[in-house]
């Protein structure tokens, strides 16, 4: 067990060592995103106008979308409006990007948070593809998750290296107890030990679920372990086979009906609902996918797709959460658990405060790295001791928890 435990410590400093650095960032770049939604809610929130009188009903979607085209230098990719009637109507016009309109009036309220919106965008590109462009995400996203995985490592071994060999109090409270009168490393050790102590089981659902996000065979070990067939890509054929085409070959755009009729159609089939995002693109496709959510996002159980045929604005389909198999709904959940999303506020909240206690974890294990390096550097071992400068320092043993 001596031996074992030795053997454990060396491959746990020696990946910390390594990957910390990068660890380090990847949870930095993390606690930054953990209360995204809030900030941007919070910069918008002077966006809202109430309707001038009781009983004046809003605008035809039609009116608004006609209204946004004309006002913004591209048009709209995709138009959301709330079911609180105090909410605008928000036009999405490209990456970062947004027109809020009142939704009684018409008048441009403005484009919204676009600087906040534009730095969590680049953050999020930090933290999942390093900033790479978009021909290296591939890459990128595999290097990410090696370091993913060499954490998950890090956690296991960390939980062997805990567990003290003798279960008593004194040893327990090393590790489970911020102990303030200590100063140097083994103030380092007991802070080390605390936070992968009490973060050890949020972090380990962050890794896990960042693995299946970087990695297409754990996305298919959760389907296989599911029952789940493997997804297939639709053939080409099979995405165009249905869109008419003009005599020179261009796609024929159908005579759709009014968006405000598909709109009510869905507001009347779904009640209860927070929002529904209609999409303005590709207008010679026969049909229109619509997406209602019941919440403000983060719980794909709380949304549906409902598809409506452009011409006649009769219900094709609708592709609710409960329809999915269980690999592919686990799967939807993966993002938004790993995020703290799928919890809402107390959710992203656990996420961000293990993603900054992380940090201080990769800190304080390269502070300790760092010092037994240098102490093995100035002095030389005499019957198991480092003698330095200071007095002699004692070295790892297995202890019950790892020594530094």
């Amino acid at each position: 067990m001596t031996r074992l435990r030795q053997a454990v410590f060396v491959l746990h400093l020696t990946t910390g060592s390594v990957a910390g650095i990068v660890i380090f960032f990847l949870a930095g770049t993390g606690s930054i995103l953990a209360w995204q939604r809030q900030v941007i809610a919070w910069q918008e929130r002077g966006y809202r106008a109430a309707p001038p009188s009781a009983g004046i009903p809003a605008l035809p979607l039609d009116r608004l979308v006609a209204i946004a085209t004309s006002s913004a230098e591209a048009p709209p990719s995709s138009v959301t409006v709330r079911s609180d009637p105090a909410a605008p109507v928000d036009f999405e016009l490209g990456r970062n990007r947004q027109l809020f309109l009142d939704r009684y009036s018409g008048a441009v309220l403005g484009p919204g948070a676009t600087r906040t919106r534009t730095f969590f965008d680049d953050v999020t590109s930090l933290h999942r593809w390093f900033g790479a462009p978009v021909e290296h995400h591939t890459a990128a996203r595999a290097v990410k998750g090696a370091f993913d995985l060499s954490l998950l490592f890090m956690i296991v071994t960390g939980a062997f290296l805990w567990a003290p060999c003798v279960w008593n109090w004194r040893r327990l409270r090393s590790g489970m107890i911020p102990l303030f009168r200590l100063k140097g490393r083994a103030r380092d050790w007991n802070r080390h030990n605390l936070i992968g102590f009490w973060i050890a089981l949020p972090l380990t659902v962050i890794v896990l679920t960042g693995a299946v996000l970087a990695y297409g065979w754990a996305t298919n070990l959760l389907y296989l372990a599911t029952g789940t067939p493997l997804n297939k890509a639709p053939k080409a054929a099979e995405r165009t086979q249905h869109r008419p085409h003009r005599h020179d070959g261009q796609p024929e755009a159908a005579t759709a009906v009014d968006l405000q009729q598909i709109l009510d159609s869905a507001e009347q089939k779904e009640p209860g609902w927070r929002s529904i995002r209609v999409p303005l693109q590709d207008p010679h496709a026969p049909t229109m996918a619509v997406f209602i959510d019941f919440l403000d996002g983060g719980r794909p159980d709380r949304q549906t797709q409902m598809v409506f045929d452009r011409t006649t604005g009769m219900i094709v389909r609708i592709d609710a959460f409960s329809s999915l198999s269980l690999g592919r709904q686990l799967r939807s959940f993966m993002k938004y658990i790993h995020t703290g999303e799928a919890g809402g506020v107390a959710g992203e909240t656990v996420a961000g405060l293990t993603s900054l206690s992380s940090c201080v974890l990769v800190w304080t294990g390269l502070s300790m790295a760092i010092r037994r390096f240098r102490a093995a550097r100035v002095a030389p071992r005499k019957d198991g001791v480092l003698v330095a400068k200071e007095g002699p320092v004692e070295v790892a043993r297995p202890t019950g928890v790892h020594s530094t």
